[in-house]
């Protein structure tokens, strides 16, 4: 969990100092691309789908692209915290505890919220940046741009299994406080 915040962060703090910006974008031309088109700080080339790079970004362009990796990289964090204190409680073999459950169900809550509102964060910076490289071509050079909206697929399948395994811990605490109290 370590490395992976470090990753984001150094992630983010690129982003922050970078002199252009990349988006990933999709166009639909309806007048010939050729290899690359420009106009003003914005820059469209057709690899794949599309790069649109922003050269000489303001601070707002800079803080939609390095906000959200900043929040995932905490999200991170907070979930690397609370995994480990469930590691730590573990030394007293008692897994099962209900403080365990919570700490899992607080890590997957965290995953959820937190990596879905760096996904919409990092959207809504993608769609600010391209509708200001839409107004910045010419009348003549009519592209539909589309913004590549990434769902947050890894953090989303790492929040329902630690909600599941927080389940699994709470009615393993339920189970062993039953258990105690017909002993």
């Amino acid at each position: 969990m370590a490395l992976g915040a470090l990753l984001v962060a150094g992630s983010a703090v690129g982003a922050l100092v970078a002199d252009n910006l990349v988006v990933p974008v999709t166009v639909t031309p309806t007048a010939d691309l050729g290899a690359q088109v420009t106009a003003g700080r914005f820059t469209l080339a057709p690899q794949g789908a599309a790069i649109l790079t922003v050269a000489e970004p303001t601070a707002g362009d800079r803080l939609w692209i390095f906000g959200p990796a900043l929040l995932l990289a905490a999200v991170i964090a907070a979930t690397g915290a609370l995994l480990w204190r469930v590691v730590r409680s573990l030394r007293t073999a008692d897994p099962f505890h209900p403080r365990n459950a919570r700490r899992v169900g607080a890590a997957a809550a965290v995953l959820l919220l937190g990596g879905s509102l760096a996904a919409a964060l990092q959207a809504a910076g993608h769609l600010t940046l391209v509708r200001a490289a839409r107004h910045a071509w010419q009348p003549d050079q009519v592209f539909a741009l589309h913004t590549v909206i990434d769902l947050p697929v890894t953090t989303l399948l790492l929040g329902l299994g630690l909600g599941a395994a927080a389940e699994f811990l709470r009615r393993g605490a339920a189970l062993r406080a039953d258990l105690e109290g017909l002993v």
